[in-house]
């Protein structure tokens, strides 16, 4: 009786480790993401989730930073993603970690803990710092020359231009006959050695020379009528005795 209580209290023990045995060992290794301001600050209150690849589920419950601005997840061996909550990606980050199929920063997670550092930059977005032990944190910040897609745009013929010439066509319908357009006359220009616009010319000008020669002619009439009368008047007239 007591030998059957021993066996059944081992094969109770057994029981419980190996149906514990995963979650202890997928709880293995520890990873921290330690987050640092443009000061070289600690950022604290920094909500941050922490996603195991490739179904992207969530490590509960989400960590918020700690007066030293970290946090700390015990995770198995494999890839994560580190999602800051409150904040997006700036727009060439977000094309990187795409060309790896993921949609937030990718880390990965081996035989011994790790600690991954960020830093808030000025721009108000999240980089990995690549001086953790400098005062002064220097952010990664990727560009388009980093991109594996840009490099093979880069190196890739321009692809050839082919230029058609349409020639404009006319469907005819069943029943109806083609109409072809005939084309306008074109309405010829004026040339200005016609003799209409000759005339039109010498017109103006006889009347302003005519006007001119009256104006003058009359201008001497008066000039002399002016001339006679001072004369009459400037003679002495005969008296009768």
């Amino acid at each position: 009786m007591r030998q059957t209580k021993i066996t059944i209290a081992i094969l109770c023990i057994l029981w419980r480790f190996l149906t514990a045995a995963p979650s202890v060992w997928a709880q293995g290794r520890q990873v921290v993401v330690r987050v640092r301001n443009g000061t070289g600050q600690p950022l604290v209150g920094e909500e941050i989730s922490l996603l195991s690849s490739p179904n992207d589920e969530a490590i509960t419950p989400n960590c918020v930073t700690n007066e030293q601005g970290k946090c700390t997840w015990s995770v198995s061996r494999g890839i994560y993603q580190v999602q800051f909550v409150n904040r997006n990606l700036d727009a060439v980050s977000a094309l990187a970690v795409a060309e790896g199929g993921l949609a937030h920063f990718g880390i990965t997670v081996g035989d011994e803990d790790i600690v991954y550092h960020f830093v808030l930059y000025q721009d108000s977005h999240i980089y990995f710092d690549q001086t953790p032990d400098a005062p002064l944190p220097s952010p990664i910040i990727p560009t388009l020359e980093d991109l594996h897609w840009y490099e093979d745009l880069k190196t890739s013929p321009a692809p050839a231009i082919i230029s058609l010439e349409v020639e404009p066509t006319q469907t005819a319908v069943a029943g109806l006959p083609t109409h072809t357009p005939e084309p306008i006359a074109e309405t010829p220009a004026f040339d200005k050695g016609t003799p209409r616009r000759r005339l039109a010319l010498l017109i103006p000008i006889g009347l302003v020379l005519g006007l001119t020669l009256h104006l003058i002619w009359k201008r001497r009439g008066k000039t002399n009528r002016s001339s006679a009368k001072l004369t009459d008047q400037g003679e002495p007239r005969a008296t009768r005795t």
